[in-house]
């Protein structure tokens, strides 16, 4: 794997890890359950057999379980909207 790509998603977890401890230390309860749903999904990503579906499954059932469901929800919607026309082919 190349170097540089494994730099960045190991930054992109150690990132979200600060962002997490932060905080929870500070009481910010929608940061740190943001951080947690997605501080795995950079080791998730970097695999060299990504199931991207069911990446995001395991994040719906996580954000719901979490009470995150909404937040996450009103993210998809959104990316729906103004993002993902970007990207179609």
């Amino acid at each position: 794997m190349d170097k540089n790509k494994i730099y960045l998603y190991e930054l992109l977890y150690s990132a979200l890890i600060q962002i997490r401890e932060d905080a929870y230390e500070k009481k910010n309860k929608k940061v740190f359950w943001i951080s947690n749903l997605l501080h795995n999904l950079p080791a998730q990503l970097m695999q060299d057999d990504v199931d991207y579906e069911k990446i995001l499954e395991k994040i719906i059932k996580k954000a719901e379980h979490d009470k995150m469901g909404e937040w996450l929800n009103n993210e998809i919607e959104f990316i729906d909207k103004s993002c993902i026309k970007g990207y179609e082919s």
